[in-house]
C-alpha cells in the first residue's frame, strides 16, 4: 500500500494538473471578443431617407391612380357613345317604314343631342361606328364627348374647324384620338397592314345631306411638326401631287385610284412609331346613289 503521506501527495499533484491556472492560458485566448459597432445614421440621412420613402410612395400612389382615372374615363367614354348610337339607330328604326329600314342614323334624334353634328362614320367589322361633329375651333372636341362631357382620353371624331360641314370641300380633314382601349380612330393605323386594307376597303360616311361610299387611298406615317394636311390646291396638279404623294409612300396598295374629278376626305390620329408621330389615311369619297 502506498503511504498516507504519498498518497496524498499524489492526489495534490493530480488536482494540480487538472486546474489551469490563468496565468498558464496565452494572453491571446483571454481577449474578449469585442462586439460588432453598430454605426448609426445621422438625422439628415434619416430625414433623407424618409423623403424617399415618401416620393417613392407618393410615384407609386399617382401612377396607380392614373391607371384608374384612365381605365374609367374609357369607361364613361364607352358608355357615353353607346347611348348615342342607341339613341340614333333606335331613332330610325322607329321612325322609317319597314322597307326602308337599314342601318341608318337618325340625324333628328343626333342634334338633339348635339347640333354642332354634320355626319357618322362607320367602317364595317370594327369599333368605327361614331358621330362626326364641328367645333368652332379644333381644341374643343380633342377633350369633349359628343354629349359635351369632359374626356381627354377619347373626345369626338370631328371635322377640320374651317371645312364645308356638307364636305364639299376637294380635301375635308377628319381628326380623332389614338386611344389606349382600340376606341375612336385607334383602328385607323391597321391600315399599315396589307390584309387589313383587303378586308375593309370601304367604310360608310352618312350626312344629314346625303350619304358617301370612303375607298381608302393610301395611308402613311408623317411628322406632325412637318405641314403635310393641304386644305386647298391651287389646281389639279397640285391636288393630284398631293395624293401621289400619299400613294408613293403608303402602307399598303390600293385597288382604286384618284382623279381631278374626285374629292377626298383624309383622317388623321397619333400613332406611336415615334414622338409626335400621326398615321393620315386619304379615302376617295363617292356619293352613294
Amino acid at each position: 500500500m502506498v503511504p498516507l503521506g504519498e498518497r496524498n501527495m499524489s492526489e495534490e499533484d493530480i488536482e494540480r494538473t487538472q486546474m489551469i491556472s490563468v496565468q498558464d492560458v496565452p494572453e491571446e485566448k483571454l481577449q474578449v471578443r469585442k462586439t460588432k459597432t453598430v454605426r448609426r445614421l445621422s438625422s439628415t440621412g434619416r430625414k433623407l431617407i424618409m423623403v424617399l420613402m415618401i416620393a417613392a410612395g407618393a410615384m407609386v400612389a399617382y401612377s396607380g391612380w392614373k391607371i384608374w382615372s384612365g381605365l374609367r374615363a374609357y369607361r364613361k367614354g364607352d358608355a357615353v357613345y353607346e347611348n348615342v348610337s342607341a339613341a340614333a339607330y333606335t331613332e330610325t328604326k322607329t321612325n322609317e317604314a319597314p322597307a326602308e329600314k337599314k342601318d341608318r342614323v337618325s340625324f333628328a334624334a343626333l342634334a338633339e343631342i348635339n347640333p354642332d353634328v354634320v355626319g357618322w362614320l362607320k367602317l364595317d367589322g370594327t369599333v368605327i361606328d361614331y358621330p362626326v361633329v364641328q367645333g368652332s375651333d379644333n381644341e374643343y372636341y380633342l377633350s369633349h364627348m359628343f354629349n359635351g362631357d369632359i374626356n381627354v382620353v377619347m373626345g369626338s371624331l370631328f371635322l377640320d374647324c374651317e371645312a364645308d360641314p356638307k364636305f364639299k370641300d376637294r380635301n375635308t380633314l377628319l381628326f380623332g384620338h389614338h386611344t389606349n382601349n382600340g376606341s375612336m380612330f385607334c383602328v385607323l393605323e391597321e391600315y399599315k397592314k396589307q390584309e387589313f386594307y383587303d378586308a375593309h376597303k370601304q367604310m360608310e360616311l352618312q350626312t344629314p345631306d346625303g350619304d358617301y361610299i370612303l375607298e381608302p387611298v393610301a395611308g402613311r406615317v408623317m411628322d406632325a411638326k412637318i405641314p403635310f394636311m393641304l386644305k386647298q390646291f391651287a389646281n389639279d396638279d397640285e391636288f393630284l401631287n398631293f395624293v401621289n404623294g400619299f400613294v408613293e409612300n403608303s402602307t399598303f396598295a390600293a385597288d382604286t385610284a384618284v382623279t381631278a374629278a374626285d374629292r377626298i376626305i383624309t383622317m388623321c390620329t397619333c400613332t406611336d412609331d415615334f414622338q409626335d408621330a400621326r398615321y393620315v389615311l386619304i379615302c376617295r369619297m363617292v356619293p352613294e346613289d
